[in-house]
């Protein structure tokens, strides 16, 4: 099992290890790495704060797929990144985008985004391996996030949840969790 249970679940290879970031710009940062000699790649998972109560008053799926495209070419340092898939869909009360960007350097990067009670959570799978793309399918498709759930309210500024007492008939008594699962 994982370290939280913040509205949101996911699985990962239990060679993996998760390590919570502290001290940056989100309000929730996950880092999970392989463990030694268990492969190569990585699994960020994010939350942060928006303006908006769902991914389409956030932005368009064009809109959301050139922003990971951009910020992929950036961190390529001049290498062309291109949008391979973008979908949307919706599943368990929630809409989804996801999105999947290659660069000709070989890094190739698998997101799934989710907004509810403004905020974003994002899950992002890179790698550079060949031969990763079921294992990023399996991690992906097990990414899900709890919609207009308490569990999803993180320490923010002032006035973030103004219709906090209407959340709170919708407590749920289960909570999710990052869960390790064996692929």
């Amino acid at each position: 099992n994982g370290p939280t249970a913040y509205g949101f679940s996911f699985k990962y290879p239990k060679s993996w290890r998760p390590n919570k970031q502290v001290g940056n710009a989100h309000l929730y940062n996950l880092q999970v790495t392989p463990g030694k000699d268990a492969g190569s790649g990585r699994i960020s998972l994010t939350v942060d704060q928006v303006k908006g109560d769902s991914l389409a008053a956030w932005g368009t799926l064009a809109a959301a797929s050139e922003r990971l495209r951009a910020a992929a070419a950036k961190a390529s340092k001049g290498g062309q990144v291109s949008v391979v898939r973008s979908v949307e869909y919706a599943k368990g009360g929630m809409t989804y985008y996801e999105i999947e960007v290659k660069s000709d350097t070989g890094v190739h990067e698998w997101s799934k985004l989710a907004l509810t009670a403004e905020q974003l959570f994002a899950l992002t799978l890179s790698s550079s391996s060949p031969g990763t793309e079921p294992f990023a399918s399996e991690v992906l498709d097990s990414f899900t996030v709890k919609p207009n759930s308490m569990d999803n309210f993180q320490v923010t500024a002032k006035g973030q949840a103004p219709g906090v007492f209407d959340y709170l008939k919708q407590v749920p008594t289960d909570l999710g969790k990052v869960e390790a699962g064996v692929f």
